[in-house]
């Protein structure tokens, strides 16, 4: 009876051993595989990222083969561990591509800005310039009407037909 017991024992314990086994999913792993899903989803990763995230994923396909094939908790949890710290680190590597891309455009745009600028400034003056000539043509033309004589000290310019009023206090009171 004693024996029995013994084996009955053994057996319920080799049933109870064999039925005990890792569970099916790795709770590491799935976050790792979900943080991948979500950055792979990332705009700014696809455009500044692609070949770092094809190694994230092939470190991820590396840690599920451990889990599938050798049930190694251990290397699986470290790989997946990995797997998400790149994946935080690729985020942060792609955000700052993306700003210093932004940076760049913004150089680029602040540099077109200040050139148009110029060209303003370079266009008022050059009206400024022909408004000043077209002036000094319009006076030369006057001058000339005027029949002006250069001389040494200056111009002398015989004014005809013009009638002069004084003011009361310059009139002749002698009369």
């Amino acid at each position: 009876m004693n024996k029995l017991k013994t084996s009955l024992t053994a057996a319920a314990l080799c049933v109870l051993a064999g039925c005990q086994s890792l569970p099916s999913r790795n709770p590491t792993l799935d976050a790792a595989e979900q943080a991948y899903t979500s950055t792979a989803a990332d705009p700014q990763v696809q455009r500044h990222a692609a070949g770092e995230l094809e190694r994230v994923r092939s470190m991820l396909t590396r840690a599920k083969r451990y889990w599938e094939d050798e049930r190694d908790e251990a290397q699986t949890r470290h790989l997946a561990y990995l797997a998400t710290r790149q994946l935080e680190t690729l985020r942060v590597h792609a955000a700052q591509r993306e700003a210093e891309a932004q940076m760049s455009q913004a150089s680029a745009e602040r540099d077109r800005v200040r050139l148009e600028a110029r060209d303003a400034e370079l266009r008022r003056a050059q009206s400024g310039e022909d408004a000043a000539r077209r002036t000094a043509d319009a006076l030369q033309r006057d001058l000339a009407a005027l029949n002006a004589q250069a001389t040494q000290r200056g111009l002398i310019v015989t004014l005809q037909d013009v009638l002069f009023h004084l003011p009361l206090r310059y009139q002749d009171r002698t009369r």
